[in-house]
Parts: structure tokens; C-alpha cells; sequence
């Protein structure tokens, strides 16, 4: 007949830091022979619980704190395994040391699988060996308990984290891959570990298409980490694909020896996309900049020639590397005469963001000057740069000489008729 849980006897001995015992047991004899071995070791006393079945045990562990279980498995209202994943899920924090009388290695792996610190045969235990096995028990529980809450922060740490991590075992297989990994690549870790990594990290050449293979580690170096390839693209599962960049470093175990390695990576996609459009805008630029007829400066606000045409730089007869290299810019380009119109033009610069065009005159690299008509712009504002149009007004001068000229001569000519006129009436 079975009753309430109880503490029965004195306190008996147990390992250190165990001050509360509760023993799972039917078999009375098998009982007093439990407390009769404990009494025999000298360790520190502690309380000892006993009840007769699983359903006692759930409702005392309910209610009380003990800090081991040894638990039989033939018990009336449980059997084998059944009885230890009972007592596990009633306190799934203590210890449990399994008692059978079948010395079964396979029961016993199961056991041990399903929560079971140790596993003991009747008859085959010694009284300091059982003490023993208690503690070892709680020591080993203590230290599964802080193995588990550091694998916790890490992995909390992980998922935390903006990229994604994956970690391979020495074959090359996924063994780990945290939450970020498994939204870019579309794999979830149940189906992706033990799957070979080069099947989760599916990777292409942006350019040519190609198979793109994770880069080689060398496992007998430091842990040293190795770009992944340039350009490369990451097939996820359902088909779509995206830009990633990432670093694969070799892992090492204990002995020194190959253990797999880890792969950091990030979705480049949206990046790589601006990079491409910003290259493409700058080469539009470039060759809308040098294809103009007219000169085109970009300059800071003190004038100082930051990128130049080939047009200006026709004008004024210097290389790009000559120009750009002796810092040659408004001041030393214009002649005194003009600086106070030039300098209107940049205060009006400053203040609208344009300037309006006026006409003042460069000096060429030979000495000689040439008369221009010049725009200004804003370009950034906040890196303080401008935009200048500068026209060749030489032709229009010439032209403008020529008119002169031929006016003068129409003049000269239209007095010597009238001169001629009036001489022949006289």
C-alpha cells in the first residue's frame, strides 16, 4: 500500500552540497539497503525523501526542493523510460540517478539521453560509489546548467547580431547557423544541419554565373579569416537570389586539430545596386563632362580646381596632372583686374546657389590671356563645391574686331565718297 511522501529515519550521508535526497522506490528492502550504504559513507548528512511511485514524486516535487532523485524503474504506475521522463518533466532541473535491476547498456544510453545524469545497477553498488554518484550528479547538472545558459547567450548574442553566422563541423557540414542565416539563405537550421554547406551557402559569380566555391582556409594556421569572393551572389532555397559579402575563418579543437570553420556574411544587395548606379551616374557624368565644347570646373569655394574638362583645359593649356597637381585655381588664373568682380560673383554664389555669367579673362599657361564668359553653380553644399561654364569668348572677339573693323573701313569708305563728292561739284 502506497502513501503520502515522507522523510523517514535520520539524516543520512551523502556528497557535498547535497542537502535534500528523495529516493523513487516500491521495494522496501531495496530502501533500507539505499540508506544502510549512505550511512556507511562519511560524508556530510542530508534529508532523505522517500516515496513509493512516480505520482507521489510529481506531487512532493510540486511543493519541495530537493537536490537529487534516484529512481527506479519498475515502479507500479511507471515503467523504464516512462518513469524517467516523468520524474525529468516534474523537476526538470534535478539531477536524476537512475536504479534498475537490469543491467541494460542500451536502457541505460536511452535513459541518460532523455535526462538521466548516471546510471546505477542493484547489486552491483558500493556504498562509497553510490555516494559518489550523487555527487557527481549534482556537479554534473550544475555544470550542464551553466553550459546551457551560456549556450543561450550566445545564441541570443547571434541572433542579436545584424549578420548572419554559420558554422561548419571538419567535413564541411552545417552544424550551426543563427536566425539572421537562416532568413537570408532560407534555410531553417532542423533541415540545414548536417547538410553539406556548400549547399546552404549556394554561391554564384555576379558576372560570369558560375558555381562560386567558399574560399580555402588553412586549417593548420591561426584562425585567420578569408574574404569570400567578390561579386558573389547567394542562391536561397526557394530560387531568388542576393548579394552577399562575408568572411570564412577555420575553426580549431582543443587539440589544435581541423574542428570545421565559420562563415559571417551579409545581404549586400541594396548596396551593391547603389554602387552600380552611382558608377553608372559618374560615367554618364564623365563623358557628358568631357564630351561639352564649352570648359567645365568643379573648384571649392576658395576656387582651388578639384576635377576640370579637357575642353578647359585646352583653353588654357594645361595637363590635367599639371593643373590639378600645382593647384592652380581662380586666383592665380585670373588677372588683377577682374579679382573684385570675381570675387562679386562668389559672394552671389554663396548666396542664391548660382551666380550670374559675367566676362573676365583667363591668363593661359604661355602668358597670354583669354577672354571668357563664366557660370557658377552650387554643386554640394555641404562638401562646399561648385560648377563652372566656361566659354571661349576668342572666336566671338574676333568676330566682334572683324565687325569693327569692316564698320571703320564702311565709314572711312562712305567719308572718302563724300569728300570726293563735294570735290567734284566745287
Amino acid at each position: 500500500m502506497t502513501g503520502p511522501a515522507i522523510t523517514t529515519g535520520p539524516r543520512i550521508t551523502t556528497g557535498p552540497g547535497i542537502t535534500t535526497l528523495l529516493i523513487i522506490e516500491d521495494n522496501p528492502g531495496d530502501v533500507r539497503l539505499l540508506r544502510e550504504m549512505l550511512l556507511e559513507d562519511n560524508s556530510r548528512s542530508a534529508n532523505v525523501v522517500h516515496v513509493e511511485t512516480i505520482a507521489e514524486a510529481e506531487r512532493h516535487l510540486a511543493a519541495h526542493s530537493v537536490d537529487v532523485i534516484l529512481l527506479d524503474l519498475g515502479l507500479p504506475d511507471a515503467q523504464g523510460l516512462d518513469a524517467v521522463r516523468r520524474a525529468h518533466v516534474a523537476a526538470p532541473h534535478v539531477p536524476l540517478v537512475v536504479l534498475t535491476g537490469l543491467d541494460d547498456e542500451l536502457l541505460a544510453t536511452q535513459a541518460l539521453q532523455i535526462g538521466a545524469q548516471d546510471y546505477l545497477v542493484k547489486g552491483q553498488i558500493a556504498p562509497r560509489s553510490l555516494s559518489r554518484a550523487l555527487h557527481y550528479a549534482v556537479e554534473r547538472n550544475l555544470l550542464d546548467g551553466a553550459l546551457f545558459a551560456e549556450r543561450e547567450r550566445a545564441q541570443v548574442t547571434l541572433d542579436s547580431i545584424g549578420d548572419a553566422v554559420a558554422a561548419t563541423d571538419a567535413a564541411g557540414d552545417l552544424q550551426f547557423i543563427n536566425a539572421v542565416g537562416q532568413d537570408l539563405t532560407g534555410w531553417l537550421l532542423a533541415d540545414a544541419r548536417a547538410t553539406p554547406i556548400a549547399t546552404v551557402l549556394n554561391l554564384h559569380d555576379s558576372m560570369t554565373r558560375q558555381p562560386l566555391p567558399l574560399p580555402a582556409v588553412d586549417p593548420s594556421s591561426a584562425p585567420v579569416a578569408v574574404d569570400l569572393s567578390p561579386g558573389a551572389m547567394l542562391f536561397r532555397r526557394d530560387g531568388s537570389e542576393i548579394a552577399i559579402e562575408g568572411r570564412i575563418a577555420p575553426i580549431h579543437g582543443r587539440d589544435g586539430r581541423p574542428a570545421g570553420a565559420v562563415i559571417v556574411f551579409r545581404d549586400v544587395t541594396d548596396r551593391r545596386a547603389a554602387g552600380q548606379a552611382m558608377h553608372q551616374s559618374q560615367l554618364r557624368f564623365r563623358r557628358l563632362f568631357d564630351a561639352h565644347t564649352i570648359g567645365i570646373t568643379i573648384t571649392d569655394l576658395a576656387g582651388r580646381t578639384l576635377e576640370a574638362n579637357d575642353s578647359y583645359l585646352a583653353m588654357l593649356g594645361y595637363s590635367r596632372t599639371e593643373l590639378l597637381a600645382r593647384g592652380l585655381g581662380w586666383n592665380e588664373l585670373t588677372p588683377d583686374e577682374y579679382t573684385v568682380r570675381s570675387e562679386l560673383a562668389v559672394a552671389e554664389l554663396v548666396a542664391r546657389g548660382v551666380a550670374q555669367p559675367f566676362e573676365k579673362e583667363f591668363v593661359r599657361r604661355n602668358g597670354t590671356r583669354v577672354p571668357v564668359l563664366v557660370g557658377m553653380a552650387i554643386l554640394d553644399a555641404d562638401e562646399g563645391t561648385c560648377i563652372s561654364y566656361i566659354v571661349d569668348l576668342s572666336a566671338r572677339r574676333l568676330l566682334e574686331d572683324q565687325l569693327r573693323q569692316a564698320q571703320k573701313m564702311e565709314a572711312i569708305g562712305q567719308l572718302s565718297g563724300g569728300v570726293a563728292t563735294t570735290s567734284t561739284t566745287s
